[in-house]
C-alpha cells in the first residue's frame, strides 16, 4: 500500500498523527511532504500509485494549497485533519471529499479507529 503523508514541520498535531500512520503503514509504503508544492509535484507525476493520502494542513491557507490539487486526489481514499472546525474550513476541507474528516483538537480516538479499518491494526495482523 502506497500512503503519502502531509504536514507542514512543526505542526505538532501532524506529528502525533504521523505517529499513528507510521504504527499501521510499512514504513516503504510510506511517501512524507512538508510543503504543498512537494506534495503537488509528486501528484502532478505520479498519483495513480497512491492508494490513500493522510492530510494534515498547519491552517486554513494550508489547506487553500491542498484544495487547489483536489483533482490529482480524486482516485484517493483522502483522510483529512483540519486545522479547526470553522465553516470555512469545514467547506475547504469538504471539497476534497475525504473518506474521513477529524479536527486538530479531537482526542484522536476516533482517528485510530479510521486508521485501524483502512491500514490494519497492528495488534490484530
Amino acid at each position: 500500500m502506497k500512503v503519502i503523508f502531509y504536514a507542514v514541520n512543526g505542526n505538532g498535531t501532524g506529528k502525533q498523527v504521523q505517529r499513528l500512520v507510521e504504527d499501521r503503514v510499512p514504513w516503504e509504503g510510506l511517501e512524507f511532504f512538508r510543503t504543498a508544492e512537494d506534495l503537488s509535484h509528486r501528484l502532478r507525476y505520479r498519483s495513480h500509485d497512491v492508494e490513500a493520502a493522510v492530510l494534515v494542513p498547519a491552517d486554513t491557507e494550508d489547506l487553500k494549497a491542498l484544495t487547489a490539487m483536489g483533482d490529482m486526489l480524486s482516485d484517493t481514499r483522502v483522510i483529512l485533519i483540519l486545522p479547526d472546525s470553522k465553516r470555512l474550513t469545514i467547506a475547504l476541507g469538504r471539497s476534497l471529499y475525504p473518506r474521513f474528516v477529524g479536527y486538530a483538537d479531537s482526542n484522536f480516538v476516533d482517528i485510530t479507529a479510521v486508521f485501524n479499518k483502512i491500514f490494519g491494526n497492528p495488534s490484530n495482523p
